[in-house]
């Protein structure tokens, strides 16, 4: 029961303290999502600069490919990348990893044309830079802060991307956790223990919202400073 002594939040069904389960659940949720959103910005940035930086045949055949990634439903690939290497934390690092390279990389490549056309990048070409010191030295410092706000407003959605798989039930399994399979397996109690449910969702809400406020306040700065 909820208030019980050493249980405020009460416990599940199988009498395990369900604070416990929700701080444990959000920390692999929230572990889950930076590092597949970090792996999908190092995807992205390689991805979008290579574009940028080769030829204009080169550069469409990349940005074909990304618009590929984009055009597939997220939570559809990142759902059958799971299920086919297997449920386990893995397997939805690069299954989320798989839905969010492509965005960075669409915004990578934007960024670059633009940045590669300023005068001061110009001046470096006419002094003799090769097109990989370019990119190094002149577009990929002022890239990064664009790129780095876009991957902590995609955070947020890599938190609600992993919790949607935890619920249909391709996520972790007992005895580990997550929001997602909290919110999955406690499903059948939300008449008789709405707790169950209402206590991980909002814990769910509060993560994205944090997640979101971060990233927002990046991308504000980012454009002060541009």
């Amino acid at each position: 029961d909820a208030g019980a002594a050493g249980h405020p939040l009460g416990t599940d069904p199988k009498g395990r303290d369900l604070l416990a389960r929700i701080l444990l659940g959000g920390r692999l949720t929230l572990i889950t999502a930076l590092l597949a959103v970090g792996i999908a910005t190092v995807a992205g940035l390689l991805v979008g600069l290579a574009a940028a930086g080769r030829s204009r045949t080169a550069g469409s055949v990349l940005m074909r490919f990304t618009d590929l990634g984009l055009a597939i439903p997220g939570l559809l690939l990142a759902a059958a990348i799971a299920t086919i290497l297997g449920r386990g934390v893995l397997s939805l690092i690069v299954g989320l990893a798989a839905v969010f390279w492509a965005p960075i990389a669409r915004v990578t490549y934007g960024q670059a044309v633009v940045l590669r056309e300023r005068d001061y990048v110009e001046a470096a070409r006419v002094q003799g830079a090769t097109p990989l010191t370019v990119l190094r030295r002149h577009v990929l410092p002022h890239l990064l802060p664009v790129v780095g706000a876009y991957a902590a407003l995609s955070v947020g959605w890599a938190v609600l991307f992993e919790s949607a798989l935890g619920f249909l039930g391709a996520g972790v399994q007992e005895p580990d956790a997550s929001i997602g399979s909290l919110l999955g397996s406690n499903l059948v109690y939300y008449r008789s223990h709405p707790g169950l449910i209402l206590f991980p969702a909002l814990f769910l809400g509060l993560l994205v919202m944090a997640a979101n406020v971060v990233g927002e306040s990046m991308r504000t700065r980012t454009e002060e400073i541009g």
